[in-house]
């Protein structure tokens, strides 16, 4: 059994503290353990991969040596750069541009000095909202018509780095759009053989601690099957399919669905996006309290508290509210001129601000003897009810008269 693919513990908690179980293999979780570490989480690494080198890399060596015959490179996972690069010690061409699927690969590429402006590195967008981020071959194949056309590819020789076993997805569709496509291999997967204490921590979370899985790749999920069923009771299995489990593709949550784990998250890929999905599992309680930050209090509340103390000198005295000061007064009604007794109630002219309306009584006389039955909306009805609170109905025989334009409804 290789010390890789033991299984570490980064803390040694209560039985009470979430705990999340990270699958990656191993030595590629220290970034996302430290961010779940300072979220108030335990970290428990249980690869259910691992990684070596191609048994034959005379391939890999050679395409690396004839460089300058490609248009583009494509690495189609972060062990791909590793594994290439470990076997590459020259200084990558400037003019040569790269292709990776996600942030994961494009971190790997600045670990051996190929960052952007310096280098062309195509990737799907990185900056892309949780709901629509995508970082697989098919949001790279888009990125990479996007970015060259999808005439970009016709009699170009493009170099695909992967590991054994990997989708033939995207070299397919590279072919199809003219390209002369060459895949190389650079890494292999394994099953590894996780260690007593890492099995020993696993029974102790299906005995019932708050835990949750991550899953990052198709190949772990059918590792994770076939590892329990010969180290796991048949409780313990079935507390596994129970457990929360967090992937970063719907592929791998198909995979793990048709197996029979069934509480899949969808976290998309990144360490934040995971990080933050993970931590979602844990309970309120099981937070370690020495990462749990102190609530600012509200400024606004402060100063409405019966009693002030400033940092800078003695205590205010107590802050009393006039009840005038808190409930505002009912409106009055508008004050109204009612033109003569008998007219009805609709016939009342309201008493503007600035001058009192008058009007002569031979109109009184023609609005009582011919009332209007339709009523016309007064073009600067909000205006007016904001002045003087009256409806904005009103009738157009006394508002014709007092020299206000009417506009038919």
């Amino acid at each position: 059994m290789s010390a890789a693919a033991r299984g570490s513990v980064h803390d040694q908690p209560p039985a009470a503290v979430f705990t999340a179980v990270l699958t990656r293999p191993a030595g590629s979780s220290a970034a996302l353990a430290a961010r779940l570490k300072d979220g108030g989480a335990a970290v428990l690494e249980f690869p259910l991969i691992d990684v070596a080198s191609a048994n034959d890399l005379a391939p890999l060596r050679a395409a690396l040596g004839r460089l300058e015959r490609y248009a583009l490179v494509v690495f189609v996972s972060p062990n791909a750069v590793d594994y290439a690069f470990a076997q590459y010690d020259a200084i990558w061409p400037h003019a040569l541009p790269l292709a990776v699927v996600g942030p994961g690969s494009v971190a790997a590429l600045a670990r051996h000095g190929i960052t952007t402006p310096a280098y062309r590195v195509i990737s799907p967008p990185l900056d892309a909202p949780d709901d629509d981020a995508r970082f697989d071959s098919e949001a790279l194949f888009a990125a990479l018509e996007a970015e060259c056309g999808k005439q970009g590819f016709e009699g170009r020789p493009v170099l695909i780095v992967r590991g054994d076993g990997g989708r033939e997805w995207l070299a397919q569709r590279l072919g199809e759009a003219g390209a002369q496509v060459e895949a190389v291999t650079a890494y292999r997967r394994l099953m590894p053989e996780p260690s007593i204490d890492a099995w020993e921590q696993v029974h102790a979370l299906l005995a019932g601690a708050p835990h949750a899985w991550l899953l990052t790749s198709s190949e772990g999920v059918r590792n994770l099957h076939e590892l329990a069923q010969s180290h796991l009771s048949a409780g313990e299995c079935a507390a596994l399919k129970r457990a929360h489990f967090v992937t970063s593709h719907p592929r791998i949550a198909d995979t793990a669905r048709a197996l029979g784990f069934d509480r899949m998250t969808l976290a998309g890929a990144g360490d934040e996006r995971i990080a933050r999905a993970l931590l979602s599992f844990a309970p309120s309680s099981s937070i370690a309290p020495s990462v749990v930050q102190p609530v600012t209090s509200n400024p606004a509340h402060a100063r409405m508290t019966d009693s002030n103390i400033s940092p800078n000198g003695p205590a205010s005295p107590p802050l009393r509210l006039s009840p005038r000061r808190l409930i505002r007064p009912a409106r009055p009604a508008p004050r109204v001129h009612r033109i003569h007794p008998n007219l009805p109630a609709a016939l009342v002219v309201p008493v503007h601000r600035r001058r009192r309306v008058r009007l002569p009584r031979h109109a009184v006389r023609h609005a009582v003897r011919h009332p209007v039955r339709h009523p016309v909306r007064h073009p600067n009805a909000t205006r007016a009810r904001r002045c003087c609170g009256w409806s904005s109905w009103c009738w157009p025989v006394p508002l014709a008269w007092a020299g206000l334009p009417l506009t038919a409804r």
